[in-house]
């Protein structure tokens, strides 16, 4: 079966990470885990649908942690009732 064909704009963000991150190696483990991968590779030598496992991953991970940090300061934000109580 064909590779999926990519938008114009997907293809740029793959070029721009590989720009980006050419360089940056992955170990045999990260690349089992990412892309099912048995060898240790550069960014620059990863396949499109490769590219697009780690983009996926990458993506996830991010706003994993951007959403724990929105919990965060939501909680530090609101003052607990004893607060509230006080400040009237």
């Amino acid at each position: 079966m064909p590779p999926a064909k990519l938008s114009e704009t997907v293809k740029l963000i793959l070029e721009n990470a590989k720009l980006q991150l050419g360089d940056a190696e992955f170990t045999k483990e990260e690349a089992e885990v990412i892309w099912g991968g048995s060898k240790a590779a550069k960014v620059s030598e990863l396949t499109d649908t490769q590219l697009l496992q780690f983009a996926l991953i990458n993506a996830h991970n991010n706003v994993a942690v951007l959403l724990a940090e929105l919990e965060t300061f939501k909680a530090a934000k609101q003052p607990n009732r004893q607060a509230r109580r006080l400040s009237r």
